[in-house]
């Protein structure tokens, strides 16, 4: 199995940080790497950090903004740290279901064109996983007018070079949707492997 990064933002995320790590921790896949990236906190979410047992087997990074720059220059400057062969990115007020890195990251090892996959936004509720439908093409107009994919369902091969547009703030829109990727494909059907909100769709661009 190929190393995964995990790339967590925070910011002043004391009430939050810990679920978020912790939900890293219960992956039936753990990462080889977490890149935790303090975008200039004044709370203690730094040292609420550093009191998770974290197994030994998992490289830890913590990254220090001197400036709060925001969440898009936060995932670049983790990103940009990051040594694993797949990154994916966790918000630190989100939570994974169990298997999300497991289920991606042999989604990708067994898709080697594919560069890029995540969500689709939705609002079905549930937690079981329904059956997957074949992929289909989809179109990358789709994405011209918002961004359609939740941010901690984004998993990215290290060999990428676009990065998150600061510009964007919140809509956290990856350059790389549309500089790196000529064709996406899509898999409809596919709950979410996030805990707080489902969503419906895996898009995988390569």
């Amino acid at each position: 199995m190929l190393s995964v990064s995990v790339v967590i933002p925070t910011h002043n995320s004391s009430a939050t940080i810990e679920r978020a790590v912790n939900s890293v921790l219960a992956q039936d896949l753990l990462p080889t790497e977490l890149v935790i990236v303090d975008d200039c906190s004044t709370d203690n979410t730094v040292e609420l950090v550093r009191t998770i047992a974290i197994p030994d087997s998992i490289d830890v990074k913590v990254v220090r903004l001197d400036t709060n720059l925001g969440p898009s220059a936060a995932r670049n400057a983790g990103w940009n740290v990051a040594g694993g062969e797949f990154i994916a990115f966790l918000d630190s007020d989100d939570s994974w279901h169990p298997m999300k890195l497991g289920v991606q990251t042999r989604w990708m090892i067994n898709n080697p064109k594919v560069r890029f996959s995540g969500h689709l936004t939705g609002d079905t509720p549930g937690s079981d996983l329904p059956e997957r439908t074949p992929i289909r093409w989809f179109r990358l107009t789709n994405f011209l007018f918002r961004n359609r994919v939740s941010t901690p369902t984004v998993m990215v091969r290290r060999e990428v070079s676009s990065r998150f547009d600061p510009k964007f703030g919140l809509q956290r829109t990856m350059n790389c949707g549309f500089d790196c990727f000529p064709g996406a494909k899509v898999w409809p059907g596919s709950n979410s492997l996030l805990l707080n909100s489902i969503k419906q769709t895996l898009v995988c661009l390569d």
